[in-house]
């Protein structure tokens, strides 16, 4: 049975590595030799390992590359992100190294003395899941709020747990209570996120699979109605971006300006309520305009293709700005194109460690013209809680 799951990984392996090189050549020559360069590292690794062992190493990435879960690279022979170090065949579950997704200590009480490949595995089986969620207030896809919505929603994907202390103080500005949604790998679900819950009563935990980064989980709660009966809707994410050397000032301005403090939060909230046809505000420093270097990027194939099931028109975007970053304000209204649009998540790429180019980008510079298409306003909020109106669509 390893031997048959073994070689059942290694094509699935194979398919995927194949993919990722193509992803990141510039000609389809030069990925197949890439490709290939790296089938023989894998043959090499796998020659200095026993059969089982260098099985198990080969399901564990197989898991790995579905789940998209990365670890950091050791050595040449780690390529793709799903790639793991050939030592996690041998090593013992508690010597794992940091991951802001996985705690050694708590999966080695759930994973005994089984090597590290072994015991992640074991993590990121689907059906093992849900019995490491007793306890957590954890929501499902029929998600209705325990008791009536308040007026304000946060959603919240929590991608980097190490960043919520600061997201925390961040949304200690808003000016009145609120429900909180945060959305979360479904293997990185565990009861470490406590403190939360113990901070926030009504918080709801969403666990997903580890795809489409922040947007898909957000489109996923979105369709299923989570936010329906909310004012306002803040979407944020702990974004780190860590191929930018400033991801962390990102994160930083992006919060300034859309939690600038209560006072203009109090104003911005009264201009929901009061203007039935605000719907989209993003923070005025992240409004990327048309004509900049990275209002279009590398996107334009995945934002027809999305424009098009989306009802919009395939240049829509190009006359329009976006918010950088995927974090604003919202009224659910104001995004029903997106959910008619029935995206699934086959519509969105596996987990290649992408910069660009992938469907949530393009959802990232479609949000806004996907609310104008539903009838609504989009303004500009300055971190003096000034509102800018954005200028008239191109007829």
């Amino acid at each position: 049975m390893v031997a048959l799951s073994g070689w059942s990984a290694a094509l699935r392996l194979a398919r995927r590595d194949l993919a990722f090189e193509r992803s990141r050549a510039p000609h389809p020559r030069l990925a197949l030799q890439r490709w290939w360069q790296a089938l023989a590292a894998r043959r090499r690794r796998a020659a200095r390992l026993a059969p089982a062992q260098a099985a198990l190493l080969q399901q564990a990435e197989a898991a790995c590359a579905a789940a998209g879960l990365a670890y950091p690279k050791e050595d040449a022979g780690q390529l793709a992100p799903w790639h793991l170090p050939a030592r996690f065949a041998t090593l013992p579950v508690q010597a794992l190294p940091p991951h802001p997704l996985i705690e050694p200590a708590w999966l080695a009480r759930h994973a005994g003395d089984r090597p590290a490949c072994e015991a992640l595995l074991a993590l990121l089986q689907e059906e093992a899941l849900p019995g490491r969620w007793q306890g957590l207030p954890v929501g499902t896809a029929a998600l209705t709020p325990a008791r009536p919505p308040r007026r304000v929603a946060v959603c919240l994907h929590l991608f980097y747990p190490e960043v919520w202390p600061q997201l925390q103080a961040a949304l200690a500005a808003l000016p009145e209570p609120f429900d909180l949604y945060v959305t979360l790998p479904d293997y990185a679900t565990t009861p470490a996120l406590a403190p939360i819950v113990a901070d926030h009563p009504r918080t709801r935990l969403l666990p997903r699979p580890n795809h489409g980064r922040d947007v898909l989980p957000w489109l996923w709660a979105l369709r299923a109605g989570v936010f329906d009966g909310y004012a306002a809707v803040l979407k944020l994410h702990s974004k780190r971006s860590p191929h930018h050397h400033d991801g962390a000032a990102w994160r930083d301005s992006l919060l300034r300006g859309l939690l600038p403090g209560p006072a203009a939060l109090r104003s911005l909230l009264a201009q929901f309520e009061a203007d039935p046809q605000l719907g989209l505000v993003g923070p005025a420093a992240h409004c990327m305009w048309p004509g900049q270097p990275q209002h279009a990027g590398s996107n334009g194939r995945s934002i027809r293709r999305v424009a098009e099931r989306a009802g919009l028109p395939a240049d829509c975007a190009r006359s329009r700005p976006f918010f950088a970053g995927t974090m604003f304000w919202f009224r659910p209204q104001a995004m029903q194109g997106l959910r008619a649009a029935r995206l699934s998540s086959d519509d969105f790429e596996p987990e290649m460690a992408q910069t660009d180019g992938t469907t949530a980008h393009a959802l990232e510079r479609l949000v806004w013209p996907l609310a104008e298409q539903a009838g609504y306003r989009v303004a500009c909020l300055g971190e003096d809680g000034s509102l800018a109106a954005a200028p008239p669509s191109p007829k």
